[in-house]
Parts: structure tokens; sequence; C-alpha cells
């Protein structure tokens, strides 16, 4: 008999593993569609887009993967091995445009790890230590 859970929004009784019933995993998934056309319409910087949807950008930014082997920065220096998602610049494109394509301001990361530097980053006491530890964490990947 196989171990059975609650659905985390209609508290059907499901299998373990699963953290909604079918019917729930569909309307997020409907939802989840819905918000981010929305964010794409009315909130997201058109220009920045343009640069990520650039071959430059996404030439350098599969040059970081390699080098980073694919792997969360953060996560491997706390000895933890997770692919990563996103290619981070360090330095923010609003802050200095000239750094956009260069490697030694990028490094891969996690989504986990992405939105807490993001977090903390709104925070200005801690912006420039998150940088300098990003920056040690890529200095001689070559």
């Amino acid at each position: 008999m196989a171990i059975k859970k609650l659905c985390a929004k209609c508290e059907k009784i499901i299998d373990i593993g699963h953290r909604y019933c079918k019917e729930c995993e569909d309307s997020y998934k409907e939802i989840k569609k819905k918000n981010y056309r929305k964010y794409n319409k009315y909130k997201r910087d058109k220009k920045k887009q343009k640069f990520y949807d650039s071959k430059e950008w996404r030439t350098i930014s599969n040059i970081v993967k390699s080098k980073d082997f694919g792997l969360c920065q953060v996560c491997l220096d706390k000895n933890i091995v997770k692919s990563s998602d996103i290619v981070h610049h360090i330095i923010p494109l609003d802050k200095d445009r000239s750094k956009a394509l260069d490697k030694d301001n990028l490094i891969c990361l996690c989504h986990k790890c992405h939105n807490k530097i993001h977090n903390d980053m709104k925070d200005n006491s801690k912006k420039k230590l998150i940088e300098e530890k990003l920056f040690e964490l890529i200095e001689g990947r070559g």
C-alpha cells in the first residue's frame, strides 16, 4: 500500500511525492501562466529582456555555465551540489551596463540562491559584502 498525504490546496488524499492533486495542479499551472504573461506585459523591462534574448548573451552565459560546470556556486561553496538555473550579474546591469557581457561579472546560481541574493541586496548595507563574496567564489575559475 502506497503512502498517502493531503493535497496542499484542497486536502484530497494523494500519493506522497506530489504537492497537489491533479485538479489543483492544473489550476495552479494555469494561474502561474497568467501571472507570467501579465508580468511580461506590464512589468518586465523591455530593454533588459531584449539584451537577455540576444545572441551575445546566450554565448557568454553558455561560456560561464561551462566554466562553472552548470553548478550553483553558492551551494557548491557550502559543499552542496546543485545545478544552476540562472547566470547572474554580480554588478547589476542598471549599476554598470559595461559589465553586461564580462564573464568576470557573471556567476551561476540556482533559483533559491538567486532569490536570496536579490532579497538581501535590498539592504544597502549588505550589497558590497554580497558582491565581494560572489567575486571570491568565481576567483580563479579561468
